[in-house]
């Protein structure tokens, strides 16, 4: 309904509709969701460029005037450190307060004493990681990071969503140790990648480019610029069926692996 992905050489192309949020391998359509839902109707459904112009079966979409986005994660000062520290209450809150957002999400609020039903064993295998994960500091290197890499279902398991967001996070918190941290799990997560999904596989080859999701830069951009983020939280939230709140809770716990304390 919402994205068709294409192999093109040894790149990743999503194509979307306009109002999904952006991504490092989107090409965002000007139609609705209606609209792209039905281009994709048929099964022989052909996608194809010529003379500057995508044709998608017999639609076109003039390629001339198309604006390039780069979603490459740019810091240009540091964010003060108790905006840093609102964040991360207005985070843990945010990810304890919402329901049925996936295994991971629910191993996480097992890890802060707020949860009481019976974890699944997907659930439980994501508590005894991140359990151990806590407890690690910034200059402690272990393979464990890495076990996550294709741990979870979809087409982005929950374990590289948790990567990704633990990675935005070391943007937030630019200090030396996690520069050096970030730099680290670039270098680890690059030759690891053909444990997981093909797509999850770029997403992550782009965010070890520095590259990600629309929603992520514009969260960072809301914090430095001292703005509501209730609503960019509801939209990152609901992305996919819990990679939205596998990306947050990457986010919150590489706050708190940083130093940021309640």
């Amino acid at each position: 309904k919402n994205t068709v992905n294409l192999n093109y050489k040894d790149s990743l192309i999503t194509l979307q509709h306009r109002s999904l949020m952006l991504t490092p391998m989107s090409i965002s359509l000007d139609v609705s969701q209606t609209a792209f839902t039905h281009m994709f109707l048929e099964n022989d459904t052909k996608v194809y460029i010529k003379d500057k112009s995508l044709y998608i079966n017999h639609t076109s979409f003039d390629l001339t005037n198309s604006n390039l986005v780069d979603l490459k994660f740019v810091v240009n000062s540091n964010i003060d450190p108790f905006l840093n520290i609102l964040l991360y209450k207005k985070l843990k809150h945010y990810l304890l307060s919402i329901n049925g957002r996936g295994e991971l999400l629910n191993a996480y609020k097992v890890l802060n004493n707020d949860w009481t039903q019976k974890l699944s064993i997907l659930s439980e295998y994501f508590y005894l990681k991140l359990s151990h994960l806590k407890k690690l500091k910034l200059n402690d290197y272990q393979s464990e990071w890495f076990d996550l890499i294709g741990a979870g279902e979809g087409l982005t398991p929950s374990g590289d969503d948790f990567l990704c967001g633990l990675l935005i996070s070391t943007y937030f918190i630019n200090s030396h140790e996690m520069i050096d941290f970030r730099n680290m799990l670039h270098k680890n997560l690059i030759h690891q990648l053909d444990r997981t999904t093909d797509i999850s596989k770029a997403y992550l080859k782009h965010a070890c480019d520095g590259r990600y999701m629309e929603g992520l830069i514009r969260l960072y951009k809301k914090c430095e610029k001292k703005e509501d983020i209730n609503q960019i939280l509801d939209e990152i939230s609901a992305i996919g069926h819990s990679s939205g709140t596998d990306l947050l809770v990457g986010l919150v716990f590489g706050l708190e692996l940083g130093g940021i304390k309640e």
